[in-house]
């Protein structure tokens, strides 16, 4: 047999496992000197955040909440925490960014595939005094929403439970690992052997070839109108909505280079739905240690925070 060129022993090597969770399928990737149980406590550790806190889990803390619209629910420390955060985020974006847009949501027909006309602006400033993050009310480990509000948690669940499942890897000692969640969040952990990740950005490409950036010991967060969106006369329409005008944004896409991927995924979000105005809150994104670009409406790419380092996918 003949043997191997010497950089091949030097090719990271890794086991891979993808499971389907919070609508999305999550890829952990680990060294391959790794046991293979650990993926069930790796994956544990996301199901845990989809059984007590995902909005469309039955019986989970926001579930009750939604469902006890109007009077106070208790929880634990670990839901105030998420909500107090989430509305610390709509604020710094004067509530264009609001957990509590579900109302809003269904009205434009993203849970009822038969409705395809935009509704009428009456009936979005009707649904639009539904959604007021300032109405969620915390007192210790109790939460009430106003009566006809809901909470969604599409905009931060599932890049929470990423960032739970990482702490763990890196606590129990691992320095090299990938969680993909949906390719629109992902978070690395990188050592000497292995500097960085390359991380394909969707649907971005320069003379019809893929884009890359690098990525190391960082979070990747993805929004932009992909496959989620509502046809309607032949217009597209994003799932993610201005929650003060009440209608979709026009950006086609913002990546955000984060810490954590709770962070990176609620900007990405909350930059996105800012619509034409999403320059007014690049300082205060800067002013946070954040990096990313956005792709505007004219489709004009303006880049924020440290440069990313990016490179054209070879074909």
């Amino acid at each position: 047999m003949q043997n191997l060129p010497q950089t091949a022993y030097k090719i990271p090597v890794y086991l891979t496992q993808e499971r389907r969770c919070f609508y999305a399928n999550i890829k952990v990737k680990l060294p391959f000197t790794c046991d293979e149980s650990l993926f069930e406590e790796i994956y544990g550790v996301m199901d845990v955040v989809d059984r007590y806190y995902n909005s469309y889990t039955s019986g989970s803390y926001i579930d009750q909440i939604n469902k006890n619209a109007g009077n106070w629910v208790d929880v634990d420390d670990t839901c105030v925490w998420l909500i107090q955060q989430l509305k610390n985020f709509a604020e710094l974006f004067d509530g264009i960014y609001d957990i509590t847009s579900m109302p809003l949501l269904k009205l434009w027909g993203f849970y009822d595939q038969k409705q395809n006309e935009i509704p009428t602006s009456a009936a979005i400033d009707t649904v639009l005094k539904k959604v007021d993050f300032r109405q969620i009310e915390i007192d210790g480990e109790r939460v009430r929403i106003a009566k006809g509000q809901e909470i969604i948690t599409g905009s931060f669940l599932k890049s929470f439970a990423v960032d739970l499942a990482m702490d763990y890897i890196r606590d129990i000692g691992i320095k090299d690992a990938l969680i993909n969640a949906g390719g629109s969040s992902m978070r690395v952990l990188n050592n000497y052997e292995h500097p960085h990740w390359k991380i394909k950005i969707p649907f971005l490409k320069r003379d019809d070839k893929e884009q890359l950036i690098r990525l190391s010991n960082k979070a990747f967060s993805y929004s932009g109108m992909g496959n989620n969106f509502k046809q309607i006369d032949g217009q597209k329409y994003s799932h993610i909505l201005n929650a003060k005008t009440g209608y979709p944004s026009a950006i086609r896409q913002v990546v955000i280079i984060s810490n954590s991927s709770f962070e990176g995924d609620v900007l990405a979000t909350a930059l996105y739905a800012t619509g034409d105005d999403y320059e007014k809150y690049i300082p205060s994104i800067e002013a946070m240690g954040v990096s990313g670009f956005v792709v505007d409406s004219r489709g004009r790419k303006v880049n924020f925070g440290i440069p990313l380092e990016e490179e054209v996918l070879c074909s």
